[in-house]
């Protein structure tokens, strides 16, 4: 056989074992990709929908709020509350004591109902905590 025929016989032989090959067996269950960490939104809000803010400062001090594009500071007397409505978004929120709380920090608690994010404010005896709220466009919400 001639060294054009036999490469003919190999490329015919090749195709036609192309057939018999089986495919690769198909995941019955879509990957498990969540990863627990910061990156993962703590709730959820409809973006499309008004979103309403309510601070709840269930600390001993007074603190001081407002959204980072403001320079509009307001001050929230220890046990209130206030509700911030019709929230832009993305916002982010700053909390902060109004005097400094020695040897103290902040953590935010935050449930969602309705579109009403409630955070409530409580103090921590831990100095690495919770400055700043945030509601992202896709209405996931964070904390940092």
């Amino acid at each position: 056989m001639t060294r054009q025929g036999c490469l003919l016989a190999l490329v015919l032989a090749g195709t036609g074992l192309i057939g018999l090959t089986s495919p690769a067996p198909a995941q019955d269950f879509p990957a498990q990709t969540y990863q627990p960490g910061f990156w993962q939104p703590l709730a959820r809000v409809n973006p499309r929908q008004p979103v309403q803010v309510r601070l709840v400062n269930q600390t001993a001090a007074p603190l001081e709020y407002g959204l980072t594009e403001s320079r509009d500071i307001r001050v929230l007397p220890p046990g209130a509350s206030v509700n911030v409505p019709r929230l832009p978004l993305p916002a982010f929120m700053n909390i902060n004591p109004a005097d400094e709380l020695p040897e103290q920090g902040l953590r935010y608690n935050i449930s969602v109902q309705n579109n009403l994010v409630t955070v409530r404010v409580i103090s921590i005896s831990d100095l690495a905590s919770d400055r700043t709220f945030n509601i992202d466009t896709t209405g996931g919400i964070y904390i940092y």
